[in-house]
């Protein structure tokens, strides 16, 4: 006979590492409006000097928040963090930040994904260069752009470099103004 493990709140489990995980995210989730709200106000210090603090609505912190939806914020300020530093750096910043909850932050925040997306963004004519198509590069970044890429975007094709992978990326990305205003030589309102 196997034996089982049995979570707090009643869910068995055969192995004891997958019940003590499920429970440190049951206990998790309780502080995690508290814990994220804590760790982007140091990170806004930190990063993006900013002392305006960030507050999780009580809507949020209320509803049996979902910890996928807390990290996929964290995630996307992450991103634009690991522009301008290593992303070793970072994820020690991290792991420093939220010490009791490494193991959550390493299932949720997947630093590859990360990775992809910053060496993209830290380098659109290199990445441009590397794909046949551009639209090759929408799911790495997850089809999204913040406006400095768009900016350094606009500079690319007006320069005449990529105009082609970079409306097809555009497209792609569901960036239809953009595309548009780009192939009619309208680069003024992007280009920061």
């Amino acid at each position: 006979m196997t034996e089982k493990y049995i979570a707090f709140d009643g869910k068995e489990f055969d192995n004891r590492d997958e019940c003590l995980i499920y429970e440190k995210m049951l206990e998790f989730k309780k502080k995690a409006p508290e814990r994220v709200e804590n760790f982007y106000n140091k990170m806004g210090k930190d990063y993006f000097n900013s002392d305006t603090p960030i507050t999780i609505p009580e809507s949020v912190k209320n509803c049996g928040t979902e910890l996928g939806y807390l990290f996929s914020n964290i995630v996307s300020d992450l991103k634009t963090v690991c522009l301008d530093h290593s992303i070793e750096e970072i994820k020690n910043y991290v792991y420093s930040s939220l010490p009791d909850d490494k193991d959550l932050v390493d299932r949720f925040i997947d630093w590859i994904e990360i990775e992809e997306d910053v060496t993209i963004k830290k380098d659109w004519a290199t990445a441009l260069k590397n794909v046949r198509y551009g639209k090759k590069l929408s799911r790495p970044i997850r089809w999204s752009f913040s406006d400095r890429d768009i900016s350094i975007l606009a500079k690319l094709h007006k320069s005449n470099k990529f105009r082609k992978k970079i409306e097809d990326l555009l497209t792609d990305c569901n960036f239809h103004t953009e595309c548009s205003d780009f192939s009619l030589g309208r680069y003024d309102e992007y280009i920061l």
